[in-house]
C-alpha cells in the first residue's frame, strides 16, 4: 500500500514538472516591450535556447539610443510591450553626437576651426558661445573642443558645463577636467635649484582655474574627486588651492579641503594662510638641505 502511494506521489510530483516546464517555455517565448520617455523600439533576438551573447540595437527619431541587454537572461525571442522588467536590463545609452553635430551650421564652424587648428583664440571664442546655447547639441561640441584646447581658458568653460542639465555633456566635462588636474601633476614641477614652481604659464592662471574647478562643481563628490586630484600635485600649489576651496568653498567642499590639506602636510596642523606659509618654508629648507647633501 505504501508503495502504491509512493508511486502516485512520484507520478503526480512528474506531471506538475511537465506543467512548469511547458509554461516556462511558453514565457520565454513571450514577446515584451520596452518603452522610454522619449525613444520606442520593437528589437527581435534569436530564441534564448541558441543564444548566449549582447544584443546591441541603436533606435532613435531625434535622439540615438544604445540598447544593451543579454538574450539568455532575458530569455525572450522579441520584446513587446508592458514588460518593464525588460529596462533593468538597459546599460548603456548615447547620442549620436557627431551625427547630430554635423546639421548645425554653428558646430560645423567650430569644426572647422578645431581642423585648422591655428586660433585657439577663435576656437575658445566659438566654444564659449555654443557653451551658453540652448540646443544640448552644441554645448556638447563645445565640451569636445575645450577638450581638445585643453588649457586653463578651455577649463574655466567646462566648470560650468559639468553642471549641465544634459547628464553626457556634465559628464564628458568632468571627465576633460579630470584629466587636466591629471596632467598637471607633470606639467609644473619644483626647479631644483630655485625652489619655484616651473610650468609653460603663469601659475597664477593654474591657480585659479583649479578653484574655480572645484568650487563650482554643484556635485560634491566631482569636488572630491578634483580634491583628491589636487592633493597628488606639487605641494607649493597644492595647499594654496586647498586653503582657498577650505575658506571660499561650500560647507561640504571646506570639510573636505581641510581633510586632503591635513594629508599632504602630514598632520602638522595646517589651518589657514599664515601656518601654511611657515609649512611652505619648512618645507623648501629640508628639499634645499636635501639636495645640496646629495
Amino acid at each position: 500500500m505504501q508503495k502504491k502511494e509512493l508511486k502516485i506521489i512520484l507520478l503526480v510530483l512528474a506531471v506538475i514538472a511537465i506543467v512548469v516546464i511547458a509554461v516556462v517555455m511558453g514565457t520565454n517565448r513571450q514577446a515584451v516591450e520596452t518603452a522610454d520617455e522619449e525613444n520606442a523600439a520593437v528589437v527581435e533576438i534569436a530564441d534564448s535556447q541558441s543564444v548566449n551573447k549582447d544584443i546591441i540595437e541603436s533606435v532613435d527619431d531625434d535622439k540615438s539610443a544604445t540598447v544593451i541587454y543579454d538574450a539568455k537572461a532575458l530569455g525572450a525571442s522579441s520584446l513587446k510591450k508592458n514588460d518593464m522588467e525588460v529596462l533593468k536590463h538597459l546599460v548603456g545609452r548615447r547620442t549620436d553626437w557627431e551625427a547630430e553635430e554635423k546639421k548645425d551650421s554653428e558646430c560645423v564652424r567650430l569644426s572647422e576651426l578645431l581642423d585648422d587648428a591655428t586660433d585657439n583664440d577663435a576656437i575658445i571664442t566659438q566654444a564659449r558661445f555654443l557653451a551658453v546655447s540652448d540646443s544640448r547639441v552644441r554645448r556638447h561640441a563645445s565640451v569636445d573642443a575645450l577638450n581638445w584646447l585643453g588649457t586653463p581658458e578651455a577649463m574655466d568653460i567646462l566648470a560650468e558645463l559639468q553642471n549641465d542639465e544634459e547628464e553626457e555633456v556634465a559628464d564628458e566635462a568632468f571627465t576633460s577636467m579630470e584629466h587636466f588636474f591629471d596632467t598637471m601633476v607633470n606639467q609644473i614641477v619644483t626647479d631644483p635649484v630655485t625652489g619655484e614652481l616651473v610650468c609653460d604659464r603663469d601659475i597664477s592662471e593654474y591657480f585659479e582655474t583649479c578653484t574655480n574647478a572645484i568650487k563650482s562643481a554643484d556635485n560634491i563628490d566631482n569636488s572630491d574627486i578634483l580634491l583628491t586630484k589636487t592633493a597628488a600635485l606639487d605641494v607649493k600649489l597644492a595647499i594654496p588651492i586647498l586653503l582657498d576651496v577650505a575658506e571660499n568653498g561650500s560647507s561640504g567642499q571646506r570639510e573636505i579641503a581641510l581633510r586632503y590639506l591635513d594629508i599632504v602636510t602630514h598632520g602638522d596642523g595646517v589651518t589657514n594662510r599664515e601656518e601654511a606659509m611657515l609649512w611652505l618654508l619648512k618645507d623648501q629648507e629640508i628639499t634645499t638641505e636635501s639636495t645640496n647633501n646629495k
